[in-house]
């Protein structure tokens, strides 16, 4: 690939927007059905894990559990067993998200509905469940993911401190250091995350449908040189600041 094919890469890779996060999405639970509680018979967070690493789509996954309240037992149910590694991982999902809630609770920080209903959830017996946490339950896995590489970029990296109002375009020498997939009914995204050579944390947003993704990738085994705008921006919910890659940016 030649130089003005790599700043034409640059350039429509660079065309996205970042839409508004959620997490309730790929399906609803209608209201009447939001309480209502079932009994299974195996843990139901580690059965999702075994349904999403067999590649199920995940509105596949929830309607498979939101038929539960139709049935009268689990034969014509198409949910899984889990095996003994997938509820060893649901009960790791589960201990990260009580220590994590429990730190929150001890520093005295208000807590968002989602993190309610996840404290709710995280108290429940693993083998019921409620139907209004399906959405959560098929997503938690992922934001686990999620949050445990940005749990490690915090302990790794350097975050920048201060932003400027107006930044100017400039030329960065970036390492790749991790890559976050993050889908959601209004984002489809995949992270790029960078260091500089002080370690300075900085992260790229490419749309998750761009079919020119994988070239891109293609550049991340050796240090890469972005032409970009860099304002400082916070991962939603944390507190980890970072450089942003944005503008019409290109490789150079």
């Amino acid at each position: 690939m030649n130089m003005t094919s790599v700043t034409q890469l640059g350039q429509i890779l660079a065309q996205i927007k970042p839409a508004q996060y959620t997490w309730l999405d790929d399906f609803e639970v209608k209201t009447e059905d939001q309480e209502k509680t079932f009994d299974a018979p195996f843990d139901v967070l580690a059965s999702i894990i075994s349904a999403i690493d067999a590649d199920a789509p995940l509105w596949e996954i929830g309607e498979a559990w939101k038929s539960l309240k139709y049935s009268k037992g689990f034969d014509g149910l198409k949910v899984t067993a889990p095996n003994d590694f997938q509820i060893q991982r649901a009960n790791q999902i589960r201990k990260y998200y009580r220590n994590k809630l429990t730190i929150l609770a001890l520093k005295s920080q208000s807590m968002s509905n989602f993190r309610v209903d996840l404290q709710e959830l995280l108290s429940m017996d693993p083998t019921k469940l409620k139907l209004k946490f399906l959405p959560m339950m098929i997503r938690l896995p992922s934001f686990y993911k999620e949050d445990t590489i940005i749990d490690n970029l915090k302990k790794t990296t350097v975050v920048p401190m201060h932003n400027r109002a107006r930044p100017e375009k400039e030329s960065r020498t970036l390492t790749f250091v991790d890559k976050i997939h993050r889908k959601t009914k209004n984002q489809d995204l995949n992270w790029y995350w960078f260091v500089n050579e002080q370690n300075v944390l900085h992260r790229l947003s490419v749309d998750g449908k761009n079919k020119l993704s994988h070239i891109l990738e293609k550049f991340l085994d050796k240090p890469v040189t972005i032409e970009a705008n860099y304002p400082v921006q916070t991962v939603r919910g944390t507190d980890l600041s970072f450089f942003s890659v944005e503008g019409d940016w290109k490789l150079l």
